[in-house]
């Protein structure tokens, strides 16, 4: 920082690696393999994959000039804190930076969740926002208000040219400020807040980019989020009114879990991974009806499909079918609606949504999608108006008629849709490898790690994900066969269980088509407890 950096900026102890303020547990890297890299650690490396950079000799063999070590040997590129125009102070480039480069790692004082509540508590009652703290792992939180480095000057944009991401190396988890684009020098660098809120007005963005949301709240469409208490939160927590569970205070880099739940005895993420076969991808209201019996044991958890991009049919007939108090409804294998009252309610579920969506000031969830953002650039009309647009091109489609892919909105329709049916479904991805990715999550919550995470296509054998979920022993996995029979592979304990569905097909070795659940891959964490056995 320069001379006149300092006198300028907002007085903070400057540290150069995170502060610890309680003891808190390390991951564990003992059981952990060897990555089969035999020249550089590039893109096909499984630590890199899993966000996890090579670490000693723990599971690396090439050393420290792998090319997965960024953190770990950061040459920062140097930057300037400068006085922005009307967004406070920020943090700009003074080189060049390549796409993908690590600029900076985020820094501070890591507190747990009773350090948290205090902070915000005590902030709030002198009317500051914190706009610091961001969530490491679970209940684990960086605080760089009053120590960190320059990545705390790093101002919001809707359209940034930086992301936060969590990464592992070795026992610790860190949070690394990563150049999405090439930066020229003199850029100002900027990542997406996503700011969670009751006081929407109360964050208005001024990053003035053509795909302003007009607030810093959260973009549906990816996995970060900044969250903050507004003064009406403070206050019932102080009264314990509120549950530590259900505060929103933080912002989660892109590859945290993040599974806010309505229920607190009920954590629900769910990924959908695409798949090449049209047909799998269509049978998912199939394989919701056959999970019916779940409800008699009170398993309480919603599987949503239907998102990949082969699935000829709008989301609503996955919902239909999937999600909970919603009647089920059928879809034949050629994809048509066997249920003729199906229609009806998908109609009805398109109108609450569009509703919604434009009353309740979520029509910036639809931002990026490519039908609103042309009218935002061609037409000049504003997100809201356009928002209006699509779903009013969207009405004009029968619930039979396969809409057209300019009007897709898959992600943006479940985090609106939910909270109309009071759920909490995450849809991350459509990418296979997002499941090497959920997985590494889970793991690092239960301070475990595998090196067996690898990319997953439909029809992996079951003997392969039974060597894959040995480092998972606390979980509980269930397979599905052709014949539709639920059949554990692993139960050990049931604090908490993750479900995960492997839906295997016969379809490719069988002439007979009428038994096959006709999926690839899906899967759903649930923080609930089973009483009885599936089996």
């Amino acid at each position: 920082m320069t001379t006149e950096d300092i006198s300028h900026a907002p007085v903070y102890e400057a540290i150069d690696k995170n502060d610890y303020l309680f003891k808190h547990r390390m991951i564990d890297i003992t059981d952990l393999d060897f990555c089969t890299c035999t020249d550089r650690c590039g893109n096909d490396c499984m630590n890199r994959i899993t966000y996890m950079e090579c670490y000693q000799a723990w599971n690396c063999k090439l050393g420290r000039s792998c090319g997965n070590r960024s953190l770990q040997t950061l040459e920062a590129p140097e930057t300037l804190v400068f006085q922005t125009v009307n967004r406070g102070h920020g943090l700009k480039s003074v080189v060049f930076i390549p796409k993908g480069s690590t600029i900076v790692e985020y820094i501070g004082e890591v507190i747990n969740q009773a350090m948290k509540i205090d902070r915000l508590a005590e902030q709030a009652k002198a009317n500051e926002a914190n706009c610091y703290m961001v969530e490491l792992a679970e209940g684990v939180f960086i605080d760089s208000r009053r120590k960190g480095n320059k990545s705390r000057f790093i101002s919001h944009s809707c359209m940034p040219n930086c992301e936060m991401v969590k990464v592992d190396v070795g026992p610790v988890a860190r949070l690394a400020i990563v150049a999405k684009e090439d930066i020229v020098e003199g850029t100002e660098l900027t990542y997406d807040y996503q700011v969670i809120t009751n006081d929407i007005e109360g964050f208005e963005c001024k990053c003035g980019s053509i795909q302003c949301r007009g607030f810093m709240t959260w973009n549906s469409r990816r996995g970060s989020q900044r969250q903050l208490w507004d003064d009406d939160d403070v206050e019932l927590e102080l009264e314990g009114l509120l549950s530590e569970l259900e505060n929103p205070c933080v912002r989660f880099p892109p590859n945290s879990t993040n599974a806010k739940c309505a229920d607190e005895d009920e954590e629900l993420v769910d990924m959908s991974l695409s798949t090449n076969d049209n047909t799998m991808a269509k049978q998912l209201p199939h394989v919701c009806y056959n999970m019916g019996s779940f409800e008699d044991v009170q398993v309480k958890f919603g599987l949503f499909c239907g998102t990949a991009p082969t699935n000829g049919h709008c989301l609503f007939v996955a919902m239909d079918a999937c999600i909970h108090d919603i009647r089920h409804v059928g879809v034949g294998f050629k994809g048509n609606l066997l249920d003729e009252a199906a229609g009806d309610r998908i109609m009805a579920q398109r109108a609450e949504l569009w509703c919604s969506v434009v009353s309740n000031q979520d029509a910036h969830w639809y931002a990026s999608q490519e039908f609103v953002t042309n009218l935002v650039e061609k037409k000049k009309l504003n997100v809201v108006d356009a928002v209006d647009e699509l779903f009013s091109q969207r009405a004009k489609y029968h619930p039979r008629t396969t809409l057209p892919k300019h009007l897709w909105g898959h992600s943006s329709d479940v985090f609106c849709f939910r909270k109309i049916v009071d759920r909490d479904i995450y849809v991350f991805s459509e990418d296979p490898k997002r499941l090497a990715w959920c997985l590494s999550v889970y793991l690092q919550r239960t301070a475990k790690k595998s090196q067996k995470l690898k990319y997953v296509n439909d029809q992996v054998p079951v003997e392969q994900w039974q060597s894959l979920f040995k480092a998972m022993p606390d979980a509980y996995f269930l397979v599905n066969k052709a014949n539709c029979h639920w059949e554990p592979v692993f139960r050990k304990t049931q604090d908490v269980i993750s479900v995960y569905l492997l839906l295997k097909s016969e379809s490719r070795k069988s002439s007979s088509r009428s038994n096959c659940v006709g999926v690839d891959a899906r899967f759903v964490f649930c923080k609930s407890l089973l009483h009885t056995d599936l089996v």
